[in-house]
């Protein structure tokens, strides 16, 4: 359970990292940008995560005569978000052989979901799902088919609110402008609470004695889930040799790997909680692989989880090392790109990536030879049926400064969904499109799937003896 979650950290540091790491060449001389203390500059992306969908003359329903659910109306599918992210880079300090930058980034997050259906919906009992053609039925239950059914509305509703903000400073190389060592301290946040109606609670068994599968409803039950998570976080990291990711004049589609081994240490504190949530999920969620790491329940201690292999990560109650780990990457020129920079002006720039050179990079940057700045960033998540993009373009300082500050402050007063006061409606222009209509649809009925368990229809797998 560890693994994958500091894994994602490492990503998170090597990507604000490199934002500094990609100041580069000026002119095909290799010539590198000079700066002088006080040089400033900034990005900022925000994203806008609204999505509705609202049932009009029952065109969707969902169930059939298989599955807990019969001919259940979709009544409402709503999404209201936003996501924020800022950088200020900041010139401190200059000697004879590096340049000191300072990152000050922050980042916000906030969604409020709804999803509600109504439908007939499977009285609580044992029925069968599946029988052979020699099965008996003993008990004379009744097949899932033929279960009586009440009207029901089930309903998953939930907000949340979450924020960050770090600072880095790194020591840069003069000569090549090549990252020497990162030192970071972060903060984050979160806070939020689900909301589930009528979630079926049902179990599986197979009755061999009879070649019968019975799908058994217990109840349909509904619970409030908190969820609280804090976390403070420092460390710093060294490259030898340097990191050096920047080529000269890069031709488009051009590669080019970067060799360097890693020391890092990185210390956290901190607490993941969240209570009201049923026991069967819970006991499923924490077993004995998850207790070997020192996870065995909520609230979870973040600084007691720890790594019981000798193996990297060496993870103990707080604290991550990393020594001599080796970092092969890739890096590239996806393609060279003329841009009208709010802040720059028109602009000629390299579109960078982190993986090869097409354009499929989750993660890529770009930056101007001609003033050595980094002047945008894509950061792609890839979801069901789409794609989301955070688009980060240059800013003018004061207002990403003003964004960083309101953030930190969110970030400090642990504020609520309510709290923000956030309004988001549909992204206007969305819903012209039919398509748009069943993409929402498709993403949040695979949302609520995903996160509770929802639709847990249960097929028969032949005909039900005559």
């Amino acid at each position: 359970m560890a693994r994958p979650i500091l894994a994602a950290a490492m990503v998170v540091v090597m990507v604000c990292a490199s934002f500094i790491a990609i100041f580069g060449t000026t002119t095909s001389e290799a010539s590198y940008a000079t700066y002088s203390v006080g040089d400033k500059f900034a990005l900022k992306g925000e994203k806008d995560l609204s999505l509705s969908y609202t049932s009009i003359n029952q065109l969707i329903s969902i169930g059939d005569d298989d599955s807990w659910v019969h001919n259940a109306i979709i009544e409402d599918a709503r999404m209201d978000g936003y996501i924020t992210s800022v950088a200020v880079f900041e010139v401190i300090g200059a000697s004879a052989d590096e340049y000191v930058m300072k990152i000050t980034a922050a980042q916000n997050f906030s969604l409020a979901a709804t999803f509600t259906m109504t439908g007939e919906v499977v009285d609580t009992g044992s029925y069968i799902s599946y029988w052979s053609g020699w099965s008996q039925n003993p008990n004379e239950l009744l097949n899932l088919s033929d279960a009586p059914a009440s009207v029901k509305t089930f309903s998953v509703d939930g907000k949340i609110a979450a924020g960050s903000n770090q600072t880095f400073i790194v020591h840069l190389q003069k000569s090549d402008l090549a990252v020497k060592s990162v030192q970071m301290e972060a903060m984050a946040y979160a806070r939020g609470y689900l909301d589930v109606m009528n979630y079926p609670v049902m179990n599986y068994y197979y009755d061999s004695d009879n070649d019968l599968d019975i799908e058994n409803i217990t109840a349909y039950e509904t619970f409030r889930s908190n969820i609280t998570m804090d976390l403070s976080l420092n460390g710093e990291m060294s490259f030898d040799p340097y990191l050096a990711i920047v080529k000269d004049a890069p031709a488009e589609r051009g590669e080019w790997e970067q060799e360097s081994y890693v020391n890092a240490t990185f210390g956290w504190t901190g607490v993941l909680n969240v209570t009201g949530m049923p026991e069967r999920f819970t006991d499923e969620w924490f077993d004995e692989d998850s207790a070997e790491w020192g996870i065995t329940g909520f609230p979870i201690d973040l600084a007691k989880i720890y790594n019981p292999y000798n193996d990297d990560p060496r993870i103990d109650n707080g604290t991550l090392e990393i020594e001599a780990a080796k970092a092969s990457m890739t890096f590239c020129n996806v393609r060279n790109v003329t841009i009208d920079d709010p802040v720059h002006g028109n602009i000629s720039a390299y579109r960078l990536g982190f993986e090869d050179a097409s354009n499929n990079n989750f993660f890529q940057l770009i930056y101007c030879p001609a003033n050595g700045y980094l002047v945008g960033a894509e950061l792609t998540y890839p979801l069901p049926m789409a794609k989301m993009v955070l688009d980060m373009r240059s800013v003018p300082v004061s207002e990403a400064e003003k964004t960083a500050t309101t953030i930190a402050d969110q970030v400090a007063g642990e504020k609520t969904y309510e709290e923000l006061s956030l309004t988001a409606g549909a992204a206007k222009g969305f819903l012209d499109d039919p398509m748009n209509l069943l993409l929402i649809v498709a993403l949040v009925a695979i949302a609520a799937v995903a996160a509770v368990g929802v639709i847990l229809m249960v097929k028969r797998k032949g005909k039900p003896k005559a």
